[in-house]
C-alpha cells in the first residue's frame, strides 16, 4: 500500500498558531457535515486564506505530491494542480466513517495536534486504510493502521478506503485533510 508519511519536526510554532486559528473558527461557525461523526469540520476553504503558516504547509504538501507523482509515473506538465483543504477538530469519542475521496488524484491529512496517548494506544485516533482493489493480495499488508502524532503529514491515492478510529484521550485531535486535483489545461 502506497502511503507517504513524514513528521515535520520544524512545525511546532506553526502548529500552535494553526491550532489556535482552527479552534477560534470552530467557536464561531457550525460544522460542515461529511464523513465526520460528531467532529467539527470547516468548509473546504482552508487554503483560501493567505498566511505564512498555510504557505509552509502548502510547500510541504507540494513536495510530498511531487515525490508521489514521480514514484507513480504521473507528470503534471499538462495539468493545473488544485489543492483543497478543510480543518477538523475531533474530541474524545469522535471519529470519521469509512470513506474515499472522489474525483481527486491524491488525498492526505496534516495533523496539527494529537492527544498524547493516541500515539501509543492500539487504535485510539488511528487512521486505517484498506486496499479496495479486488485483485489486491489478501494479506496483512492490505490493511494498514497509522497512529499519527502532531506534525504528521500523510498523502495517499484518493481511491484508498480509510476511516479514523475514535480516540478516548483528553484533548483534541486537530487536523487538516486535503485533496489534490489535476485539471487538464485547456489549449491556448
Amino acid at each position: 500500500m502506497f502511503i507517504y508519511r513524514q513528521v515535520l519536526d520544524d512545525a511546532a510554532e506553526i502548529n500552535a498558531r494553526l491550532a489556535d486559528a482552527i479552534s477560534k473558527r470552530a467557536s464561531t461557525e457550525p460544522s460542515a457535515k461529511a464523513s465526520n461523526a460528531d467532529a467539527w469540520q470547516s468548509a473546504a476553504d482552508f487554503f483560501g486564506h493567505d498566511d505564512a503558516d498555510r504557505t509552509f504547509l502548502v510547500e510541504r504538501i507540494t513536495t510530498a505530491m511531487r515525490q508521489m507523482n514521480r514514484l507513480s509515473g504521473i507528470t503534471t506538465d499538462d495539468f493545473d494542480v488544485i489543492l483543497e483543504g478543510w480543518s477538523v477538530i475531533n474530541r474524545a469519542g469522535h471519529h470519521h466513517n469509512h470513506h474515499i475521496h472522489h474525483s481527486s488524484v491524491w488525498s492526505g491529512v496534516y495533523y496539527v495536534r494529537t492527544p498524547a496517548g493516541c500515539a501509543s494506544a492500539a487504535r485510539d485516533g488511528a487512521i486505517e486504510f484498506i486496499d479496495p482493489r479486488h485483485a489486491a493480495p489478501v494479506t496483512a499488508r492490505s490493511i494498514r493502521t497509522i497512529r499519527p502524532v502532531g506534525g504528521s503529514l500523510l498523502l495517499f491515492p484518493s481511491w484508498l478506503e480509510h476511516w479514523v478510529h475514535p480516540h478516548y484521550e483528553a484533548g483534541e485531535r486537530i487536523c487538516v485533510p486535503f485533496n489534490i486535483y489535476l485539471m487538464p489545461r485547456m489549449s491556448r
